[in-house]
């Protein structure tokens, strides 16, 4: 069953919301964006302009050590975190509020593209994968984080027992290829995450999605006597000697722009 993603004003609202505790609870992103850093650091020194596409609060470009000269552009659908993106480096980068699936940019401007833990709150993937292959140049590359299947599995189990639905769109590796290729893409370097995170307790692991904004949800929310319930559950089905577990799923890479024909799909 297809996931029911969030309208986009409940998900710009959510992440605005979070923009000053973002980078205090982003250790998923930022564990995606240190392997990004790494193939971001194989392309040649004088590669420009960069746009960061879901920039959140700028923390590739942080992690990324990515010089000032490479020219990078923000843009970002929650306006909060992209002022405190935009106004944390100086110069202030330039910024853009606005939607992946519909970027209002000019073809063939970009050298490099940076899409990371973003494809999961989109309602077309593919039509925003075809925006931005038409932004690249000729030689444009697209630095990329995707969550699987089985990201998040311990916390899915309860989910659906409780009625809360799932907010986001998690993919099995054979549908990222197909997506990529389809979309213009050929996949240079990849690697598959499998990383369980663990926390205290049970409201600790809940409290680092919510300090993201990663809890723009639609329909049922848990009152208080359910959150309790659920947390409770959650200790008894998935306590390890480490902690409460949350387990991430993800594909890493770098690809290169091939163009792509309207025919396929």
């Amino acid at each position: 069953m297809a996931p029911q993603i969030p309208d986009k004003k409940r998900i710009a609202r959510s992440f605005s919301n979070k923009a000053g505790t973002y980078g205090e609870y982003a250790a998923i992103q930022q564990t995606a964006l240190e392997k990004l850093a790494g193939y971001a650091r194989e392309l040649p020194a004088d590669t420009s302009p960069w746009i960061d596409l879901g920039c959140g609060t700028g923390l590739f470009e942080t992690i990324a050590g990515i010089p000032h000269s490479r020219n990078i552009f923000y843009l970002d659908i929650a306006p909060q975190c992209l002022q405190k993106a935009r106004t944390q480096r100086q110069p202030p980068a330039p910024a853009i509020v606005a939607d992946i699936e519909s970027l209002p940019l000019h073809s063939g401007t970009f050298a490099v593209a940076v899409m990371a833990s973003v494809l999961q709150w989109l309602t077309e993937p593919s039509r925003a994968l075809r925006a931005i292959n038409a932004v690249l140049n000729s030689r444009g590359h697209l630095l990329f984080a995707v969550f699987l299947n089985n990201s998040f599995h311990e916390l899915q189990q309860l989910q659906t027992k409780y009625g809360v639905k799932n907010p986001i769109r998690l993919f099995s590796l054979p549908e990222c290829e197909t997506l990529f290729s389809r979309s213009g893409f050929d996949i240079l370097s990849r690697e598959e995450l499998r990383i369980t995170f663990h926390y205290p307790t049970p409201l600790a692991a809940l409290k680092s999605f919510v300090g993201t904004g990663s809890t723009a949800l639609q329909g049922n929310r848990l009152n208080p006597k359910k959150l309790f319930s659920f947390c409770r559950e959650y200790d008894t089905l998935h306590r390890t000697p480490q902690g409460i577990p949350v387990t991430c799923h993800m594909l890493v890479g770098k690809a290169r722009k091939t163009g792509f024909s309207e025919s396929t799909g």
